[in-house]
């Protein structure tokens, strides 16, 4: 089974890796998806969007780069900071798996940016003075946040590592705020030169305005979020398992992640979260908990199943967006 393979070290694992890459780069140029390249009204996403020269193909390279980029380094970033033991290319494949369904949106570079900022978080694991590290993550968020609103939430992520990690200090939570401040800031004195501050503000404020309704899944993607929520609960029940015998920074990082996943959560019940494309910030944190459940489950047909299905539901998701049935 193809999840057997890549839950080795071997080449053979790297071989299959690079095929799903295709198949990614195959799909993600073969399906008509509905791509925009107006103006957001998202500063930084606007210029963003400069790098695709307002050409639809080029956006898709720019998702397909971003996808490659972020699952590799996930994958590194997973095995540096010791929150999974068994060195593999799953996790990678799994977050290739889960974003593959997503177009292009300012969802993307932030996907991108959140590998940074999860990166920065784990660096303050038993430091003393971590401020260098939260300045940063603060100054990723607000450059986030200028892409794409409902990142602000992913503050009380911030804000929970200094407790997970047992550095709690008033200055840890006054720093990142700073950071996050700055490119708010200088967007802000742009726009007092160049444009309308109060237009901008206005857009943001309707941006983070509740709105149950923007919670739609589109027919096509049901059976394959309904998978992903199969997937994400399983994963949770093994990792309760599996948490008393993990290392102290294991089981910290780990929590980390489901409150991440928390905070992209209570993203979805603002008017700008994309509708169910917000999904996307999940990737990341469920690929680190789907990869322990599949590294470390022992049920083996059982796990392979699962596998088989979740590969399933995303072809199945393609044919169905393809002939719209």
């Amino acid at each position: 089974m193809i999840v057997n393979i890549l839950k080795t070290s071997k080449p053979i694992s790297v071989l299959t890796f690079a095929v799903l890459c295709l198949l990614f780069l195959i799909a993600t140029f073969s399906f008509n998806f509905d791509i925009s390249l107006s103006k957001s009204g998202y500063p930084l996403f606007d210029l963003f969007n400069v790098l695709s020269f307002q050409k639809i193909w080029m956006a898709k390279m720019l998702v397909f780069a971003l996808s490659i980029l972020a699952s590799m380094g996930w994958n590194n970033l997973l095995y540096d900071k010791a929150i999974l033991n068994k060195s593999s290319i799953l996790p990678a494949s799994l977050v290739l798996i889960m974003s593959v369904v997503f177009w292009y949106s300012p969802l993307w570079p932030v996907h991108f940016l959140m590998l940074f900022f999860l990166q920065k978080l784990f660096s303050i694991y038993q430091i003393d003075k971590p401020y260098s590290y939260l300045f940063d993550a603060g100054l990723i968020l607000g450059l986030c946040f200028l892409m794409y609103p409902p990142s602000i939430f992913f503050l009380l992520t911030i804000f929970s590592a200094n407790f997970i990690y047992s550095a709690v200090s008033w200055r840890n939570f006054v720093i990142p705020v700073l950071g996050f401040a700055i490119p708010i800031l200088l967007c802000i004195a742009y726009c007092y030169n160049y444009t309308s501050v109060s237009d901008y503000i206005i857009h943001y404020q309707q941006a983070l305005s509740f709105d149950l309704l923007s919670i739609s899944i589109p027919k096509f993607a049901v059976f394959f979020v309904a998978v992903i929520s199969l997937v994400f609960i399983l994963s949770i029940f093994e990792l309760i398992n599996w948490l008393p015998m993990k290392s102290l920074k294991s089981r910290n990082s780990f929590i980390l992640l489901f409150i991440f996943s928390i905070c992209a959560f209570l993203g979805l019940f603002v008017s700008s979260s994309q509708a169910w494309n917000h999904l996307l910030l999940f990737a990341l944190p469920f690929s680190a908990l789907s990869a322990n459940y599949f590294l470390f489950s022992q049920k083996k047909w059982w796990y392979q199943s699962v596998f088989t299905i979740l590969f399933l539901s995303v072809a199945y998701f393609f044919i169905r967006s393809f002939f719209s049935f």
